[in-house]
């Protein structure tokens, strides 16, 4: 009985301290709600901008923007984006409060993100950190695929996905 005991706090301290809790592959690309991939949009900022002033149509705006030129929005991307944002979403607001131990704990977790080039073994705390990060960037769509991913579940858009680029 005494053995059973000790083991417990045993095995939950060794999750806490950051035991290895998935592997992660963040080559993998979101999907639309349609299941067409999501494409990583950076318009020309100056040229949207004079065009809105100019009162162009924005419908006439958006056909300025080469859907085919555009990469996939991967995992990778948008958790790399997610750890090097302000937690707050704002330019300022909390990131004052962040402790330098934080950010750079968040740096080099992106760096090591951006780097992958095979799935990545992660702890449960990055992951938690990771989940917590995305929900503040990012928009509805892309957080539930995110955490699917981060969870190891293929959601139904992934599968989608991987339909019509297989071919299945």
């Amino acid at each position: 009985m005494k053995t059973i005991v000790l083991l417990v706090p045993l095995v939950v301290l060794s999750l806490v301290a950051g035991a290895r809790a998935a592997e992660i592959d963040f080559g993998r690309q979101l999907h639309n709600l349609d299941g067409t991939v999501i494409k990583e949009q950076y318009p020309d900022v100056n040229k949207v901008l004079t065009q809105l002033l100019e009162n162009v149509p924005s419908a006439d705006i958006l056909k300025g923007f080469d859907q085919k030129a555009m990469k996939p929005l991967t995992l990778r991307t948008v958790c790399v984006n997610s750890l090097l944002a302000s937690e707050s979403g704002s330019s300022m607001g909390s990131q004052a409060q962040i402790s330098g131990e934080e950010k750079v704990k968040r740096y080099e977790l992106a760096r090591r993100i951006h780097a992958s080039t095979a799935p990545l073994d992660m702890t449960s705390e990055e992951i938690v950190l990771l989940k917590r990060m995305v929900q503040l960037t990012y928009v509805t769509l892309v957080v539930g695929q995110v955490w699917e991913m981060l969870e190891n579940k293929d959601g139904e858009l992934a599968k989608k996905g991987e339909k019509e680029t297989t071919g299945r």
